[in-house]
């Protein structure tokens, strides 16, 4: 018998309200899927065992004792988790039952996820299970780490050193004393115009122009120019260089300018994981005349009053739509603005809409319904493909499918079983959209002509291309 375990648990940052990824009811169709995709499961009887609400930093829980009565009196001889985590998230307790007491019990352990069969390894080599399980205390290994630094850093931000290997655009990092600030003159003045023309009644759009009329270099290509090391640093990401009014009001924004350090802006919910959380003012750290101010306290209060605040819900509607977040330029492949309270919904490129006298995209509206229409048709034929290997995968068992099947990600399958459901819908839906696209590029200028300008991502493009050659 097959023992299925699904554990979830709050405090343990499973869950924060918003990934579903860790529930319960998508471990256990996990799973599911999962048996229903390999041959050799197929009328093997399953039972499952659930902690739902119970910790993985110990193994007391109702639903584990349970699975291993029933291990030890020799009801099941297969355990199949979502991942490692599921089981438990003290590292030597995992290592514990995976290297001595599932092995003498005769256990095969399956964490999907982590494509990780305790069969594979114990019957070809044990090379193999020792570098698995030596991964797997490398992970929790480093999520402890990531606790013990983050407390090391915590008490140098309480005394105003900064542990990041860069600075807010203006300034560098102190030669002789690590952790702190001293002025870079030439962006200093920069950011120093930036500030005058606000305290002059300039909108953050109009201080953006009138910076770019002037070919002031944005932050990130400055520092490339001067090969700094700062915080904006990601230079290719948009092919023009050009300033507007969301990186004029990072600039207002940054409370360092007044010589204060601020730290611990954000937060990781998870340690080892990359959900990070934005802190609230009252829990970062701020340390004053930390260093040289670039404005007064006064001018920063008086800038702030300046600057034309948009909610988000405001800028960007408040409704909500199938392809959110996945709508890009085709130039500058950043995600467009959208307007849903419009007669005619439509999304459109920030800097062709706000500087086309700067920016090389598009400065059009593109219509959200005739988006949705290509991406659905194209969605279509995504799909109608997923189903043809869906059944060359389901084939006769044979040595040839079932290699196939073996060498294909859990996440894979788990959309290839899903594919003729999502074929049967009639619209655009967001649990089709997160499943199957990456993202959606737009080019042109035309919002009624959109035909040919709609450019579909899918996922598992790469690895469905490298399987299926």
């Amino acid at each position: 018998m097959i023992g299925k375990y699904e554990r979830l648990s709050i405090s343990d940052g499973d869950l924060d309200g918003r990934d579903e990824n860790n529930s319960i009811e998508h471990q256990r169709s996990l799973i599911d899927e999962f048996l229903a995709s390999k041959a050799e499961f197929r009328g093997i009887e399953a039972e499952e065992y659930v902690d739902d609400g119970y910790s993985g930093k110990n193994f007391d829980r109702p639903g584990f004792r349970k699975m291993m009565e029933s291990v030890k009196s020799g009801r099941i001889d297969t355990i199949i988790v979502k991942d490692f985590t599921r089981f438990g998230r003290e590292n030597t307790e995992v290592g514990k039952y995976l290297e001595q007491i599932f092995p003498v019990l005769g256990i095969r352990f399956i964490a999907i996820n982590n494509n990780y069969d305790s069969s594979a390894y114990y019957s070809e080599s044990a090379q193999g299970m020792d570098e698995t399980v030596s991964s797997l205390v490398s992970t929790f290994h480093r999520r402890d780490v990531g606790k013990r630094l983050h407390t090391a850093n915590e008490e140098k931000w309480k005394q105003g050193y900064s542990t990041s290997g860069s600075a807010p655009f203006g300034y560098l990092q102190d030669p002789e004393r690590k952790g702190r600030y001293v002025l870079d003159p030439p962006a200093a003045e920069i950011v120093r115009k930036i500030f005058d023309l606000a305290l002059e009644g300039c909108t953050t759009s109009q201080i953006a122009h009138r910076l770019n009329e002037e070919k002031v270099p944005i932050a990130s290509e400055y520092n490339r120019i001067y090969g700094i090391q700062g915080k904006e640093r990601q230079y290719s990401l948009t092919p023009d260089k050009i300033w507007n009014a969301g990186k004029v009001w990072k600039i207002l924004t940054t409370y360092e300018y007044t010589g204060a350090i601020v730290l611990g802006k954000s937060r990781v919910i998870v340690p080892g994981r990359t959900v990070i959380r934005k802190n609230a003012p009252r829990d970062q750290y701020v340390t004053e005349n930390a260093h040289e101010a670039i404005v007064t306290h006064e001018e920063f209060e008086r800038a702030q009053g300046v600057i034309q605040y948009r909610t988000k819900g405001e800028y960007l509607g408040k409704k909500d739509f199938p392809l959110r977040s996945k709508i890009r330029c085709g130039h500058c492949h950043r995600v467009m603005a959208h307007d849903l309270g419009a007669a005619e919904p439509v999304v459109w490129c920030r800097d062709g809409r706000e500087m086309p006298q700067y920016s090389n995209c598009p400065s059009g509206q593109y219509s959200i319904r005739l988006i949705e229409k290509q991406v659905f048709q194209a969605l279509r034929e995504w799909l109608e493909l997923l189903v043809c290997l869906k059944e060359m995968v389901g084939a006769e068992p044979s040595g040839g499918s079932e290699q196939l099947k073996d060498s294909l990600s859990p996440e894979l399958m788990q959309l290839l079983t899903l594919a003729p459901d999502l074929l049967r819908e009639k619209a655009l839906t967001k649990e089709a959209v997160k499943l199957t696209i990456d993202r959606v590029y737009v080019h042109g200028e035309n919002m009624k002509r959109l035909k040919g300008n709609v450019e579909v991502r899918f996922r598992f493009e790469k690895e469905i291309a490298t399987r299926f050659q």
